[in-house]
């Protein structure tokens, strides 16, 4: 029986580039068997040395074809060793890739050398997926062993990283059929410059197909509808647009009583399309109008929140980047945009900025640029935004406040609030500030590798802060909102499972939170493209919570509202 024959076989095969013979039947690895400098290869080989294959990005993207094809419709076991030996230069490095399944690891672009490992599987058109991922304290030219496995029939997927328990998700992807296909190494593509190249090698790897040792066949698991005190949460959808990615929503209560949502839409999570759009409704969420775009250049704009002032102004604030250019993948695959922002100047577009409007959000005023930035927008009190922001300095992630006069429009600061080396194992992002009534400014901080919010105060204004603290909330990034009662609400996205969004309180000014009385606003994500929740609280004391999500009936990122009583 030939190689390609054994793969395909219908019972359980072993490829190992540490065995010396494969049958039907083997079901481990035992001695060398395949010669890895036989493997076929993309445009570009790796190397071959001290028995491993060695990928490199420099000159073209390095990657070897597995022989034969697999037949992953009854799961996966891919089992390896992998050794970075020198940074990445694109987030997503494909350890291993086929047409429905990633083995790839998640780098950062701020200079931290820890990262995550992402087992991803999805539809062969992408709309729908689901995936794993373990973050890892980085070893340079360390031997790293991994156990993944996608499990079909039992809804599962499961990683393990250096003999460490195995971590598990759902595999929430409702009639799911992975097909067969050819697997490959070290890249995403054969193509020398498919931009999702690894920089490393790979030993000592074996791959078992079929492979679902607990295969049921059972339904997906189903959660019990959220809930809050015993009454359900209502939902609904706000705004669903076919073939578009919606996300990253603000809201607002304007004085003339109508409910006010602004978001993103793009073609994807990033591309050079993203607009901001501004959606009304006359009753109370039930209906809502067409969107009206209200910000849009050449390049993607994004992050957008609308606040109203004390003077019954309407306040927007969105950020703007060149994001598609920072990858190499998404910048070959939007090429003619690109060029255009490469020829008109990369510096002439992105930053943050903010309008006025006077009129209910009918017109406003042109952009102005602001010092600052995070996703929900300022804080506003005594007639000032404080506005929190993050930033690079001196080799330093840095989160600080910035404080403008609303009459002048001059600005104050920074006032650092905290800060930690660009390769230190944790990262502060996205900051979002509250005033509290007592005079107080409260900080939340996301910090996306441990998944836990971090805390910071001032009594001065915003010129000094407490060192940050670390809470027991896991889930980002953030929103806070002082409640009529005193209480800090604080929402956040959930992306472990079962994904979603949720909440928390605090009773004593943010200092400590009741995490046993946590609130499951969504628990039915399927994929962990969601979050950014802002919430509101309603003349009658509910709550309104609008985000972004998606859904085993709706995969396309899209806006959600949810009323709940807390």
């Amino acid at each position: 029986m030939n190689l390609t024959s054994i793969l395909s076989h219908a019972s359980p095969c072993l490829l190992g580039l540490c065995l010396l013979a494969c049958s039907p039947t083997v079901q481990t690895p035992t001695s060398p068997f395949l010669d890895l400098q036989a493997l076929q290869s993309g445009e570009l080989a790796p190397t071959f040395r001290q028995n491993a294959l060695h990928f490199s990005t420099d000159g073209g993207t390095t990657s070897a074809w597995l022989p034969g094809e697999f037949d992953l419709t009854g799961g996966i076991r891919i089992e390896l060793e992998f050794m970075t030996d020198k940074p990445q230069n694109n987030p997503f490095p494909r350890l291993v890739e086929g047409k429905t399944l990633s083995l790839h690891l998640v780098s950062s672009n701020d200079g931290n050398p820890n990262y995550g490992l992402k087992l991803l599987a999805q539809t062969p058109d992408g709309k729908a997926y689901a995936q794993l991922v373990v973050n890892v304290i980085a070893k340079p030219q360390a031997w790293r062993k991994v156990v993944a496995t996608m499990e079909p029939g039992a809804h599962r997927l499961s990683l393990s990283v250096d003999g460490r328990p195995a971590e598990t998700a759902v595999l929430a992807i409702r009639d799911f059929n992975p097909g067969t296909q050819r697997l490959l190494l070290g890249a995403s593509a054969p193509a020398k410059d498919n931009g999702r190249g690894f920089n490393g090698a790979i030993r000592n790897l074996a791959i078992t197909t079929p492979f679902d040792p607990d295969d049921r066949g059972e339904e997906l698991p189903q959660l019990p509808p959220p809930a809050v005190g015993g009454k359900p949460v209502k939902h609904t959808t706000i705004k669903h647009l076919r073939g578009r990615h919606l996300a990253f929503p603000g809201f607002a209560v304007l004085p003339n009583g109508d409910w006010t949502v602004v978001f993103r839409e793009g073609e994807a999570h990033v591309c050079p399309y993203g607009r901001i759009c501004l959606i009304r409704s006359k009753d109370q969420g039930q209906n809502w109008s067409a969107p009206i775009s209200i910000s849009d250049t050449a390049s993607d704009e994004r992050d957008p929140a609308i606040l109203t002032l004390p003077d019954g102004r309407l306040l927007v604030t969105h950020g703007g980047w060149n994001s598609w250019i920072a990858y190499e993948h998404t910048k070959n695959a939007f090429a003619a945009e690109t060029a255009y922002i490469e020829a008109t100047g990369p510096q002439n577009y992105g930053g943050s900025v903010y309008m006025f409007s006077s009129d209910n959000g009918q017109t406003w005023t042109s952009h102005r640029r602001m010092p600052a930035f995070a996703p929900h927008g300022p804080a506003i009190a005594n007639n000032r935004l404080y506005a929190v922001t993050m930033g690079e300095t001196n080799g330093l992630r840095t989160i600080d406040m910035r404080i403008m006069n609303l009459t002048s429009q001059t600005w104050e600061g920074p006032y650092r609030i905290a800060s930690h080396p660009l390769k230190a194992d944790i990262s502060f992002e996205e900051p979002h500030a509250l005033a509290l009534r007592d005079g107080s400014l409260l900080v939340a901080i996301r910090e996306p590798r441990n998944g836990y919010l971090y805390i910071s105060r001032s009594e001065d204004g915003g010129k000094t802060w407490t060192p940050v603290q670390k809470t027991d909330i896991r889930g980002f990034p953030h929103h806070l909102l002082e409640l009529k009662d005193g209480r800090i609400l604080c929402t956040y996205g959930y992306r472990y499972y079962p994904y979603g969004i949720r909440a928390c309180f605090s009773r004593d000014g943010g200092r400590t939170w009741s995490l046993k009385d946590e609130v499951v606003i969504q628990n039915n994500g399927v994929h962990t493209d969601l979050g950014y929740p802002v919430s509101c609280q309603l003349p009658d004391g509910d709550i309104y919570t609008v985000y972004y999500h998606n859904t085993l009936e709706r995969p396309e990122c899209h806006i959600e509202g949810a009323r709940w009583t807390p």
